[in-house]
């Protein structure tokens, strides 16, 4: 009887899906094309520029770096094992409820999941952290009561466990 090498299927699966995300990034960033960012004020050399012409110039790339950042993702998040958000961006907000060990429920606001978003969750830790990670964007868990979706851990062995993961709804 062979030994099933789980950490090899977890690695393909979280491969395949954010294979997936990126070439559906790409292809779209592909379609529409570069965008050109358009600053209020140009200079040339010789002239004075005053401090506030250059802030509105830094404040218009801003404003088009934060949105490269969120092109395309409805929320993202870094989630401490304790069920603690570390950082997240997108243009939704994202909650977690822990309600057990291994399981956190998943809400955004505004809810991206009423119009049926998948999520991509992956466990964070050192090289090789060993685990599992299982997102269920469907019915029949804990997170119901919530309204949410759910993201459970544990360890190799199937025990559920406390990990530090993230997730991303494209």
């Amino acid at each position: 009887m062979k030994k099933i090498n789980w950490r090899l299927i977890v690695i393909v699966i979280v491969i395949s899906a954010l294979t997936s995300l990126v070439s559906g990034f790409a292809s779209s960033t592909l379609r529409s094309g570069p965008k050109a960012t358009n600053v209020p004020y140009t200079f040339t050399t010789g002239t004075t520029a005053s401090a506030s012409q250059v802030n509105d110039n830094f404040q218009a790339l801003a404003t088009a770096i934060d949105g490269v950042a969120s092109h395309g993702v409805k929320a993202w998040a870094w989630v401490e094992a304790d069920g603690t958000i570390a950082n997240q961006g997108g243009t939704s907000t994202v909650t977690v409820h822990k309600v057990g060990t291994g399981e956190y429920c998943i809400q955004t606001d505004p809810d991206v999941f009423q119009s049926y978003y998948p999520l991509i969750a992956t466990l964070q830790g050192g090289d090789l952290t060993p685990g599992l990670i299982n997102a269920n964007t469907g019915w029949g868990s804990d997170c119901n009561p919530y309204g949410a979706n759910g993201v459970f851990t544990a360890t190799i062995s199937g025990a559920a466990a406390d990990y530090a993961f993230s997730v991303i709804i494209p």
